[in-house]
């Protein structure tokens, strides 16, 4: 649970941003022609890929790394959306 790892005064705000994120991620994706499950999934997915890139860098992992997430990330979405052609 966030609020026990990061405390309820930066728990509220992370799930603020998180889900700002969520939804601009599905509308774009909406917008992408997936459908609306699809398009939640991976914006939820793709919302926790890009929070989990800003701890890794800030922990120091290497661009190489951070790119190499990156293209399985997309890599999957992009296979998604050449099975809806």
């Amino acid at each position: 649970m966030l609020v026990a790892f990061v405390g309820a005064a930066v728990a509220a705000p992370a799930r603020e941003a998180i889900g700002f994120q969520h939804t601009r991620l599905r509308d774009a994706l909406k917008a992408g022609r997936l459908d609306d499950e699809a398009a939640d999934s991976y914006a939820a997915h793709l919302a926790a890929v890009n929070q989990s890139l800003a701890v890794m860098s800030r922990a120091g992992t290497s661009a190489e790394q951070l790119r190499a997430v990156v293209e399985v990330a997309l890599g999957a979405l992009a296979q998604s959306l050449g099975a809806r052609d």
